[in-house]
């Protein structure tokens, strides 16, 4: 209770300074500059507080062929970007963003399988600080360059900055603004942690078909449509790749710590709607395709897979983000 009352207090902080905020995001516009972005796209989000529940649903334990019930999942997300350098054709900020869900089984029966006792009495966490550079070379290209380090596991304390719970990432990419309605690119990212090392190409996609209708295209993570139903309102629908992963003490029967990965492909509908120049809602009701959840005993070197059935999610999120002439 106490860390979901500090989350809430820096939230309403966060809101209050909300003016001050918008006096750093006032960009002058250059006609030999790109600035990223396609008309009527969805709107960024400065500051964001969602809540997430993801109820009744099946995992397999493997000491077990009767699968065990999660009577509820639920999840709490704050994230908050500031501006640190904001000059023509380029823009620097600084983000922080703090994630943490718990899984409660049904009738706390988890078949004495030692990660999932685990997991049925503690909070699971992730805390990120980042680093995002945005710079605009010419009147059609434009790069971005995203640093973070993300600590991920069921640490007692509000953050832990130990090596064992670190992901490491740095995103890049390039950008090609065809016209205000079209623009695409494609990037590379780099991931080192205490699970593996990845290194992934990406592409993205942004088309803006008239005054209703358009799509954002995250390759291959994010696929959306959406439809504008007038300023201020729009619908976002399509799919998501989510994943998580955290670093996980386990005592029994002898300590050890478990890497543990769960991923979903998120099948949703989400409705944004503007109700202040500055502040927004978006609700959100989806279908989550969960994908086998994974984990590895460090200490005795073993690999398990988790069946885990799909169903249905809801959020409901607030975010702040700045008027479009603050932007310009």
């Amino acid at each position: 209770m106490k860390k979901l009352l500090f989350i809430i207090g820096m939230f309403i902080a966060f809101s209050i300074s909300a003016q001050d905020i918008s006096d750093n995001l006032t960009t002058e516009t250059m006609a030999d500059l790109c600035k990223p972005g396609v008309i009527n796209k969805s709107p960024g989000k400065g500051l964001l507080l969602s809540y997430m529940s993801y109820p009744n649903y099946q995992i397999s334990a493997p000491t077990s062929r009767t699968p065990l019930e999660i009577s509820d999942n639920n999840r709490l997300l704050f994230k908050l970007k500031i501006p640190f350098i904001n000059k023509p054709g380029m823009k620097v900020l600084l983000g922080a963003q703090y994630f943490s869900e718990k899984l409660n089984f049904e009738d706390n029966k988890t078949d004495d399988f030692p990660l999932f006792d685990r997991l049925n009495t503690t909070t699971l966490k992730s805390a990120e600080g980042a680093f995002y550079l945005s710079k605009s070379l010419s009147s059609q290209h434009f790069i971005t360059v995203k640093a973070s380090a993300r600590f991920s596991g069921d640490y007692d304390k509000f953050l832990s900055i130990d090596n064992r719970y670190a992901i490491y990432r740095v995103v890049g990419l390039f950008g090609i603004k065809k016209t205000e309605d079209t623009e695409y690119g494609f990037g590379f990212l780099y991931s080192h942690g205490f699970r593996k090392t990845v290194a992934l190409p990406f592409g993205f996609f942004n088309r803006t078909f008239n005054d209703k209708w358009g799509i954002e295209l995250g390759i291959p993570v994010s696929l959306k449509a959406r439809y504008n139903i007038k300023p201020g309102s729009l619908l976002l629908f399509g799919a998501d790749y989510a994943s998580r992963s955290y670093s996980i003490d386990v005592n029994q029967p002898d300590p050890s710590v478990y890497h543990y990965r769960r991923s979903a492909i998120e099948f949703s509908v989400a409705w944004q709607k503007r109700f202040t120049d500055w502040t927004w809602l978006e609700f959100k009701a989806g279908y989550a395709r969960n994908l086998t959840s994974k984990a590895r005993d460090v200490v005795n070197d073993d690999n398990y897979r988790f069946s885990t059935t799909s169903g249905f999610f809801g959020s409901v999120s607030f975010f702040i983000s700045p008027p479009d002439r603050f932007c310009n």
